[in-house]
This record gives structure tokens, C-alpha cells and sequence, in this order.
């Protein structure tokens, strides 16, 4: 977990976690919620332009075959200079219709992708592998940076040596800030003993937060101190990343198509697995309220099912409440059958019943019903229920139905 490589090219869970990002390109970095950057590969500015693609295919590059900065730059540059996006240039903000002066591309910001995107995969890929060992080395220790100016606040971590479940990891897993070299150490009981000894630092610093205002979307996060804002979220942690409106605001602005293979990327995001899976395995009355609203991205709706339902966005989600109510009343429904719901959504036999949009879907040879509701606020999408049904079931539909497209 040290800057240095050890293969030529990056471990399968690094590779994995950047894989599954979608695009999602907006103008200010703060358009999607700090946590969120874990969920998408998205660059500001880049609102309006044709570069995302080529921006997120040279850091995968970077990422898997552990491309220097320097090669990365030197390729990049070309075709970002002849698709327009470098400089300073006038640009309209969406947000606020207001025209400002824009930096678009340039050396220090890609020096700035570049590190966040290529720290941030190997994070979440160190973070997986963590989670796989932590029953053989159940400790993590905090190391010192290797530059040569370190802060004072992470030097004053240095030795913190905890469980690898002590929630202080969900905030405090480096790096922890931009150009931030920190590292830790996965070790076992014995090492652990000694460091408690020599360090003195076996319980968690204080986080002393701070509150900071997300000036883009009107959201309030503390973030703890020595810390900067962006980087208080664990990149390989699930527990804490659910769909937030930035997020689905920034799919939603997506053309159809390229919302579609984002939804589909996120369809198979490991948060899918998580809530299906893990909470969707627990009694509703063992469930704290965060967990039960914590959600995953199920499906999206065509236009057309989408203005039937009077919903302003077409992103379909599953909270954790919902999937365990589904696997307790319907205990045969297995999570492979709940994760069908997005063909179901958009492809299936549909109706319209008393505000929710049924969908009728066979999967694996057997006829399932799928319900989708929309909030009071019409801003948000959820799956609702999910049933066996049979032929006869759907034949009733078709005869006292409205239909829909």
C-alpha cells in the first residue's frame, strides 16, 4: 500500500473499481456530491464538450498500465487542443445561466485528474483487498507520507493502529487530500501489540469536524479536520455511497444512450450486490433508518414510461428498506431475480395501476411482476415490489389495464 509499483500493470480490483464508473460530466466539480466522485468518472467543465471519453480512456490507461504522468500528458494534450477543450474561455453555467471564464484543459489540471483518479483506484482496490485479508490481519496502521513537506495533522496519525472495522477507516483511509502520500500497513496481532506499545495510539483521534457548505448543491458535510473536502469519504467503503440528486441530476442531463450504458454500469456496481444481498438478507426491524434508505441503481425507464409516470427523472433505484421487505414477503424471490428488474422496467409488458407502473418480465423461464413508484416530489424513482406472477395473472392485466409503451 506504498507509491511503489510492484507489477507492471494494476491489481484486478483497482482495474474493477475504475471499470465500473460511468461517465458523468459536469461544470463544476461540486455538481455531484464529494462521496459520489466513487460512483462516476466525471471532470468539471467538460459540460458541453466531446472529451470525456478520451479523458477517461487515457487514466484507465494510466491506471492499468501505471502510465507516468509525463506520457499521460504528452498524449492527452493534442487531442484535447484540437477538440477545443484548453484554456481559459467563456462558458455558460448551467446552474445559473450566468456566463464565467472557464479554465478547461491545461497541465496543472490534468496533473490534478490525473493523481485524484489514479490515487482514488488504487484506494478502492487496496481497500477490496483489505476487506478479503482482514481475517488473517485484522489491523491497519497508519504510515507516514513520503513527501517532503507533511502535514501536521496526518504526522500526528502516524502509528494509529486499528481494527480494519473501526469506522475511523470510513473517513481517515488515505490518501486524505489533494497530493496527500499517506499510506497504511494491513497487519496482524502481533505487530498490532507492539505499535499499541510503542506508539501509544490504539484508539481513534478525535475527528474534530469541521462544516463545510457545498456552495453547488446546497449541502452541509462535516468533514473532519486535516482533511480536505472531497477526500473524507473512503473510496472502496460501499456502506456510505447511495445515487444523490447531484448524481442523478448529472445521468438525467445524459442523451439517452449514454444514460443507459451508465445505468447499466451501475446496475452491476458492487453497491447493487450490497443492497440486495446484504441488507436486502435482514429483518426490516433490525434495520437503522441510514441503511434502510441507502439505495442502489436498479434500472432506467424509457421516455415514454417515464412521462406516463409523471416522474421527472427516468433513474429507477432500491433502498435497502425495500429490498428487505421484497426478500421477506417473497423469500423464492432470489437477488439475481430482484437485479432483473432493470430489463423489466424497460422492456417488459407494462401497465399503469393506481399510480404505479407494473411491469410483467420472464426470467429463466418463470413470469415476474415488478412495481415502480415515484416520490410525492415526482424527483425521485423506486422499485416498489417485485412478485411471482403467472400467464393467466397477465392476461387479466391486458384486459383491464391501461397499457403502456
Amino acid at each position: 500500500m506504498t507509491d511503489k509499483p510492484l507489477f507492471s500493470t494494476a491489481p484486478k480490483e483497482v482495474v474493477d473499481y475504475f471499470d465500473r464508473r460511468p461517465r458523468v460530466p459536469t461544470f463544476d466539480w461540486r455538481d455531484i456530491a464529494p462521496r459520489e466522485h466513487a460512483l462516476a468518472f466525471t471532470v468539471a467543465k467538460t459540460h458541453g464538450f466531446d472529451i470525456l471519453s478520451d479523458l477517461r480512456d487515457a487514466v484507465r490507461k494510466a491506471v492499468v498500465d501505471r502510465v507516468p504522468y509525463e506520457r499521460f500528458r504528452d498524449e492527452l494534450i493534442p487531442i484535447l487542443r484540437k477538440k477545443g477543450w484548453w484554456g481559459e474561455q467563456k462558458q455558460r453555467d448551467p446552474k445559473t445561466g450566468e456566463l464565467v471564464k472557464a479554465q478547461l484543459g491545461s497541465p496543472r489540471r490534468l496533473q490534478i485528474i490525473y493523481w485524484a483518479n489514479v490515487h482514488s483506484a488504487h484506494a478502492a482496490g487496496e481497500w477490496a483487498r483489505v476487506e478479503r485479508n482482514k481475517e488473517f490481519l485484522p489491523w491497519l496502521t497508519y504510515v507516514a507520507s513520503v513527501s517532503e513537506r507533511k502535514r501536521p495533522l496526518h504526522l500526528s496519525w502516524v502509528g494509529t493502529t486499528l481494527p480494519v472495522s473501526d469506522t475511523w477507516w470510513q473517513s481517515h483511509y488515505p490518501p486524505n487530500g489533494w497530493n496527500c502520500k499517506c499510506s497504511v500497513r494491513q497487519i496482524g496481532d502481533r505487530e498490532a501489540g507492539r505499535l499499541h506499545k510503542e506508539f501509544g495510539r490504539d484508539k481513534a483521534p478525535p475527528l474534530e469536524a469541521r462544516e463545510w457548505r457545498n456552495k453547488r448543491t446546497g449541502e452541509t458535510e462535516n468533514v473532519p479536520a486535516g482533511i480536505d473536502p472531497g477526500w473524507h469519504h473512503n473510496p472502496g467503503l460501499l456502506r456510505d455511497r447511495t445515487l444523490s440528486k447531484g448524481l442523478q441530476t448529472s445521468l438525467d442531463r445524459l442523451p439517452e444512450a449514454a444514460r443507459r450504458n451508465a445505468v447499466d454500469m451501475l446496475v452491476k456496481h458492487p453497491i447493487m450486490d450490497y443492497v440486495t444481498a446484504t441488507l436486502g438478507a435482514r429483518p426490516r426491524s433490525a434495520m437503522g433508518h441510514a441503511e434502510g434508505r441507502f439505495s442502489a441503481v436498479v434500472g432506467m425507464l424509457t421516455p415514454a414510461r417515464q412521462k406516463r409516470l409523471g416522474a421527472t427523472t427516468s433513474i429507477v433505484r432500491l433502498s435497502g428498506d425495500s429490498a428487505a421487505h421484497i426478500r421477506e414477503s417473497h423469500p423464492e424471490l432470489s437477488t439475481k431475480i430482484i437485479a432483473g428488474v432493470s430489463e423489466a422496467i424497460r422492456a417488459g409488458e407494462a401497465f399503469m395501476d393506481q399510480g404505479l407502473l407494473i411491469s410483467f418480465l420472464e426470467i429463466e423461464g418463470k413470469l415476474y411482476r415488478f412495481a415502480v413508484k415515484r416520490t410525492v416530489q415526482s424527483n425521485e424513482t423506486y422499485l416498489a415490489s417485485a412478485h411471482r406472477s403467472n400467464p393467466d395473472q397477465l392476461d387479466r392485466w391486458r384486459a383491464t389495464r391501461e397499457s403502456v409503451e
